[in-house]
């Protein structure tokens, strides 16, 4: 699942909690007693699974983050360029060494 897709799902998800957690609030205004106490307790765990998405949000960007940094093939493919180049120079460089020896004979 790439980030866009799990961040997509996050957002969705947050967006459905914050939904409900509206529609609580306004039921506990409705309600008083052993009913407010189960709305109560509801409400807190909206908001604890609400804070648990907002990490799994954040601990996934940062993730991403780290991987791009880290990307080994963008890492290698800059490396095998410069390894050419040296080659390349190299060659050219000997040609050239060969070339004023031959002339200097």
């Amino acid at each position: 699942m790439s980030i866009n897709h799990l961040s997509a799902n996050i957002e969705r998800n947050l967006a459905r909690l914050d939904q409900q957690l509206a529609n609580l609030r306004d039921a506990r205004q409705q309600v008083d007693g052993a009913a407010a106490t189960v709305i109560d307790n509801d409400i807190a765990t909206l908001l604890d699974t609400r804070a648990r998405l907002l990490k799994s949000r954040s601990l996934a960007q940062r993730a991403h983050q780290l991987q791009q940094r880290t990307n080994p093939t963008e890492r290698d493919t800059r490396y095998r360029t410069l390894g050419l180049a040296l080659m390349i120079f190299s060659a050219v460089a000997l040609v050239g060494l060969l070339a004023s020896y031959f002339w200097l004979i």
